[in-house]
């Protein structure tokens, strides 16, 4: 599990930044190398994230599982959730 501490410093865009990153790596993570595919390439085709909370000053935790595995995509979800446990961005 991918985890990260936010910063409350007015820099609100480069934080968010730092939920995207936090929750792809958590996804390539998840998507990871199988028996059937030992030598997958990992980069992401496409990242949603739906920002559901406010985190200032807090660890995140991401938490990442395979929906679907194709033969070329692998399709994940992500919860990012604060030390409190609440919800902060899903991302798909």
């Amino acid at each position: 599990m991918p985890s990260s501490r936010t910063r409350d410093d007015g820099r609100d865009g480069a934080w968010r930044c730092e939920f995207g990153t936090l929750a792809d790596t958590a996804g390539t993570v998840a998507a990871g190398p199988t028996k059937q595919c030992p030598r997958i390439s990992r980069s992401t085709a496409s990242l949603a994230l739906d920002y559901l909370s406010a985190a200032n000053g807090t660890e995140l935790r991401a938490e990442a599982r395979v929906i679907k595995r194709g033969k070329r995509l692998v399709r994940c979800e992500v919860d990012v959730r604060d030390e409190a446990g609440t919800l902060v961005v899903e991302v798909v």
